[in-house]
């Protein structure tokens, strides 16, 4: 069907067996006056509606009439081939996996943040995140004047293994109501199923066919964010199966064609701080860490301290604000600090006021104690 056979439709509607079939050229609505048969005929909706069991032209049902909002896309959706789904799949076969910010300077970037669940190692370009873990990636190109696409793709890292689709293992992939090309890939958006805007693709019969996930974004901004989570291990053995994993995104027009390609490693796992610092290590590769403030050295040569009562070896302190190096260092002491005051307290049993003091003091000490572990992971 070519552009003049449709007349008052606002886009081009290609038949089905062409290559650049594409439901969504229909714009948001097809016009009342118009229906489309399942062969990809242009009807008159005067003389024949859409039946919804089997998608074709029926005449003796009930005429189901579109006012001024006319039909929507949704009620034609559902009668399209799979594979003519909008927007466009990706070709059948193993993805590129070069990486080319093409013309557009395409890019992507996992955003860290204080969310142990996930952590990215710019050194590995590497994403750690444990399963079900929403973690934010952030996609920016050069101003483009029409909406445009990032396809992300789970591939095989290591050349032995590309060829393979990665697929969810037995276990993680029972999801009830969940159509297998969604449940079967374990890369997901993590917005909920049927939000607009988000489209899956991959054919689950043909090995050949990799599963993806199609987000589209507005062309107004120049800055755009997605969140996705991971829905199997890399230690599933019907799965993954320790094999290297890493994401493809594809910066993709409404026809599929492709602008700009970047790739991130993935690891899947249950502490991805520990795996992260793992891989860092192996690779030689040494952390950032929060630098601490070296003490004023004219300062450091007297310690002030304010003597609250005055009994001797029974003064209650208060200590400046001092600097300490090492977590572990500030924990031992506050826990010898308690010790010795439990110990004192166990040696003037007979001093009820000395008791209440340490009793005191060894209540806030505690509380301290467990406020630092707490703040600190500890």
């Amino acid at each position: 069907m070519s552009y003049s056979d449709i007349g008052a439709l606002p886009q081009q509607v290609m038949e089905e067996d062409s290559p650049g079939f594409h439901l969504d050229l229909v714009d948001e609505y097809i016009k009342k006056d118009y229906m489309i048969s399942s062969s990809g005929a242009l009807i008159d909706a005067s003389e024949a509606v859409l039946n919804p069991s089997n998608g074709i032209i029926d005449p003796s049902d009930s005429l189901t009439y579109y006012e001024e909002e006319t039909m929507p896309v949704s009620s034609v959706a559902s009668h399209i081939p799979q594979e003519h789904a909008f927007p466009y799949p990706r070709p059948p076969g193993p993805p590129i996996q070069t990486v080319d910010r093409g013309r557009f300077n395409f890019t992507a970037k996992v955003t860290n943040n204080s969310n142990k669940k996930y952590l990215y190692s710019e050194g590995l370009n590497k994403v750690y995140a444990d399963v079900n873990c929403d973690f934010a990636v952030q996609f920016n190109w050069e101003p483009i004047a029409e909406r445009m696409f990032v396809r992300a793709c789970v591939v095989f890292a290591d050349k032995e293994h590309a060829e393979k689709r990665v697929e969810c293992c037995m276990q993680h992939r029972h999801a009830p109501n969940v159509p297998d090309n969604i449940r079967l890939n374990i890369l997901r958006s993590s917005r909920e199923l049927g939000t607009q805007g988000v489209y899956y693709h991959g054919d689950p019969s043909s090995p050949d066919s990799w599963y993806s996930v199609v987000v589209e974004f507005n062309a107004s901004t120049r800055q755009r964010t997605h969140a996705y989570k991971f829905a199997c291990k890399n230690s599933c053995s019907t799965g993954i199966n320790r094999r290297s994993i890493q994401i493809l995104f594809t910066l993709e027009d409404i026809d599929g064609t492709v602008y700009g390609r970047q790739v991130i490693a993935a690891r899947i796992c249950s502490c991805p701080p520990r795996d992260c610092r793992k891989d860092e290590e192996t690779a030689g590769i040494q952390r950032s860490k929060k630098r601490v403030a070296k003490p004023d050295a004219a300062k450091s040569k007297k310690v002030k301290i304010e003597t609250l009562t005055n009994q001797g070896d029974e003064e209650i302190v208060t200590f400046p604000p001092v600097q300490v190096v090492g977590h572990n260092v500030v924990t031992a002491g506050l826990d010898i600090m308690v010790k010795m005051m439990e110990h004192g307290k166990s040696l003037k049993k007979d001093d009820p006021e000395y008791v209440h003091a340490c009793n005191i003091s060894i209540e806030n000490l505690k509380a301290t104690l467990e406020q630092y572990r707490r703040d600190n992971g500890l």
